[in-house]
């Protein structure tokens, strides 16, 4: 599912996702960026850019040769409809199916944030792709990873 890879890949939000239009990707820069639309405005209406990875390209370049339907939006529905909190439900029984239990489209963002960090990303850099305003936010998202602490201890006495 293109849209769980966009999510771990980027760290957008639910509703980032929901309203990115074909425009708001550049897959020559590559980046994706999120802006706001008539209907709809950015968390605390903060507009910004968020670096692809080959992963992500991939995947948001295969999705739209797939798209039956071409919409406006990536992730609509099949008829090119505007998701809305649908694609959070669909995201939900996909958890299931994986056998992964009860996660959300949220999840994913936390694993964004954990896995960015564990990558060598540094948390103010964090903060302004997780597009939160204060550090304490992005924070929240930090999970102690009990081994890699070992390891960087470890490697502080080098």
């Amino acid at each position: 599912m293109t849209v769980k890879v966009v999510a771990i890949h980027t760290g957008l939000r639910a509703a980032e996702l929901t309203n990115l239009t074909w425009p708001d990707a550049d897959f020559d820069r590559p980046v994706i960026a999120v802006t706001a639309k008539p209907d709809w405005k950015p968390k605390d209406y903060e507009e910004r850019e968020i670096p692809l990875n080959r992963t992500a390209v991939s995947a948001l370049r295969e999705h739209k040769l797939r798209r039956v339907v071409m919409g406006k939006y990536i992730f609509c529905r099949q008829d090119g409809r505007k998701y809305g909190r649908g694609l959070g439900l669909v995201m939900c029984r996909a958890f299931k199916l994986a056998g992964l239990g009860s996660g959300r489209l949220h999840t994913l963002r936390h694993s964004f944030a954990t896995r960015y960090l564990d990558a060598g990303g540094n948390p103010k850099d964090l903060q302004k792709l997780l597009g939160h305003s204060v550090l304490k936010t992005t924070q929240r998202y930090l999970h102690a990873d009990e081994e890699q602490m070992k390891k960087t201890v470890e490697r502080m006495g080098k």
